[in-house]
């Protein structure tokens, strides 16, 4: 239920969805994944960098990646390009979505790398760019004209 409201950036709204989901289920990792989305985006970076960490197990790449965001808007630049370093180093053993990626660079507002790694992801046919036209932590990119060509090569209309 919190999921269109998350998308409408309407996150009061999200959020009471989310926390009734884990008043039924306290161990609901998609609910408690959102509510981390939400809390970053409504800039409450500390609380939601503590709440990533409680779903890393569930949702690895995403978290790292939503919580190195976290950290780069709230100003510790450090914290998330060590987060990048990371999963720069484990996308040697395992796959791990340029989409994430271009999170992370959002994040540090290095639009540039962000590109590039959406590029990647539409070149590799990535599953998370099917988010690509509503994803709220790439609302900066989508003044760019760039971000119009890559929802057309996805398969959107802008």
């Amino acid at each position: 239920m919190g999921l269109p409201h998350y998308y409408q950036r309407q996150y009061e709204r999200a959020i009471e969805h989310y926390r009734e989901a884990l008043e039924m289920d306290a161990d609901f990792a998609q609910a408690h994944y959102y509510l981390d989305e939400t809390l970053t985006l409504q800039g409450r970076f500390d609380e939601a960098v503590a709440a990533f960490r409680r779903v890393a197990t569930a949702h690895l790449q995403q978290a790292q990646a939503l919580e190195a965001f976290a950290h780069a808007r709230a100003g510790r630049e450090n914290e998330a390009r060590q987060i990048l370093r990371g999963l720069e180093e484990l996308a040697g053993a395992k796959y791990i979505s340029p989409y994430c990626l271009a999170r992370i660079h959002a994040g540090l507002r290095d639009f540039e790398k962000a590109f590039a790694q959406l590029e990647r992801g539409v070149a590799e046919r990535a599953c998370w760019m099917i988010f690509l036209r509503v994803d709220p932590f790439l609302d900066e990119l989508r003044n760019d004209p760039r971000f119009t060509v890559l929802l057309d090569r996805v398969g959107f209309e802008a």
